[in-house]
């Protein structure tokens, strides 16, 4: 019974198995990257993620590496598996390795809110009066404090909130695959994967707000208030419970329109899969800080994924996976799992085929398995992935029961849960507390709802 099972599984799509991220950490040789290629072929392996990474002594999107993804286009198509593409030289991704930094213009934007001295230099100015706060452009009579409102830019991060940059990465990025690859596209090249970019990396500490060119005509053509004055009275504390709302929906809205939707435009156009996960998508209060709405994020993105490189189990995953679970009773047929990247080393097969099918359950059928680096001293260079998932490890041969049972989770998330009670996911309370110290409560009480419908085994859907 077991060997007629397998035998039906032998000719399943190379999607169903296991997807390493390959990383490439050192010098390219053409050769070498075949060769790896048909180790992964003979471990039953359905394709790979060529995946620049900390280490590349080669030009990321030079020629040389362009002549490698072509050595390896070549062998995906001959041994019939598929290839990806990350999009990006280390992470997150829309900065094209650092190339785009180089114009001042492209480089993210953020307003941070000191109180002090009335400063000439600051963007605009505060006092605070019997309404409010109002702006002043110059030193008031009695006025000792001053609200100093300064825009920033950063000189490490790329502004995804301005859809010319988008533009930019995806010309200087996705374009030049297109122009040297397009007979692959949509076959062996079957996508790209783009990692948690997030408007959140240039105005994380308090105090800073991420910000684009028309914010403020947003802001109050939504609420009819003053941005600024706003932002102002919720960072001291004061009755503003509305701002936070209605600031982090615009800034979400402009995050998806700018650059999600336009990477899922370009990919949808020229027959390629789009992919990928959000940044700290495990925790919903967080994650509503860094990305906004995550159901609305992946609304046009045809395969939404997660981040699950812990591989822990527990009431935190079971929130991370019911995201997936809502977009596929939604409507999206498949669904992507980053896995394993964090180890441990020790990290035992019996583990990762538990996890393949808890992530299953919840609808995950596409398991994205990282790291696996070209070179055996990756760990060296990034040592907090223990989970060095290649060719050069002793339990290498057992990959390909990893790959059957990847085949059996996907066959197992391609069914349709029913679900007993629906939990809906507390974003606008999420929204009230960004900024603030008070999402925590909130948080708990999701945890614990789950938690206990979970272990009574009455099935839910978050909705």
């Amino acid at each position: 019974m077991k060997a007629q099972l397998f035998d039906k599984l032998k000719n399943v799509p190379n999607e169903y198995k296991s997807i390493p991220f390959w990383s490439w950490n050192n010098h390219l040789d053409e050769e070498y990257l075949v060769k790896q290629i048909r180790d992964m072929k003979a471990a039953d392996i359905g394709g790979f993620i060529m995946h620049a990474r900390t280490g590349l002594k080669d030009e990321y999107l030079g020629e040389k590496w362009f002549s490698c993804i072509e050595a390896c286009l070549k062998e995906a198509k001959r041994l019939k598996m598929d290839a990806g593409v990350y999009d990006e030289n280390g992470w997150p991704s829309g900065f094209v390795g650092g190339k785009l930094l180089e114009n001042e213009a492209y480089r993210a934007r953020f307003l941070e809110l000191k109180r002090g001295d009335f400063d000439t230099s600051a963007f605009c100015v505060y006092v605070a009066d019997e309404n409010g706060y109002k702006r002043v452009t110059e030193p008031q009579k009695g006025v000792a404090v001053y609200e100093n409102i300064y825009l920033r830019v950063s000189p490490a991060n790329t502004d995804i909130l301005n859809p010319d940059v988008t533009d930019a990465f995806i010309r200087e990025t996705h374009e030049k695959y297109y122009a040297r690859f397009k007979e692959y596209f949509g076959k062996e090249l079957v996508g790209f994967f783009t990692d948690e970019p997030s408007f959140i990396y240039t105005a994380n500490e308090k105090g800073m707000y991420p910000y684009y060119d028309g914010l403020e005509k947003d802001y109050c053509a939504a609420c009819g208030n003053d941005l600024l004055a706003d932002a102002e009275a919720f960072e001291r504390g004061e009755s503003c419970t509305y701002f936070p709302r209605v600031f982090r929906e615009l800034i979400s809205d402009r995050f998806k329109s700018a650059y999600i939707d336009r990477v899922a435009r370009w990919c949808k156009a020229h027959r390629l899969l789009l992919t990928g996960h959000t940044l700290d998508d495990e925790n919903p209060l967080r994650a509503t800080r860094v990305t906004g709405n995550w159901f609305h994020f992946f609304e046009n993105v045809p395969q939404p994924g997660v981040d699950e490189i812990p591989t822990k189990f527990g009431v935190h995953n079971d929130m991370l996976f019911s995201l997936i679970d809502n977009k596929k009773y939604h409507g999206k047929r498949h669904a992507m799992a980053e896995l394993f990247a964090l180890g441990p080393c020790s990290l035992s097969f019996a583990r990762r085929k538990q996890m393949l099918f808890y992530a299953a359950a919840y609808g995950v059928d596409r398991y994205f398995i990282a790291i696996s680096h070209l070179d055996g001293r990756g760990n060296i260079q990034k040592p907090d992935f223990f989970d060095n998932f290649n060719l050069y490890n002793p339990d290498f041969a057992g990959v390909k029961c990893l790959a059957d049972d990847s085949v059996l989770a996907a066959k197992i998330a391609a069914k349709t849960a029913k679900a007993a009670v629906g939990v809906r996911m507390p974003y606008t309370a999420y929204l009230r507390a960004c900024g603030q110290h008070d999402g925590q409560t909130v948080y708990d009480r999701l945890a614990l709802l789950m938690d206990t419908l979970i272990k009574n085994q009455i099935p839910l859907r978050v909705l």
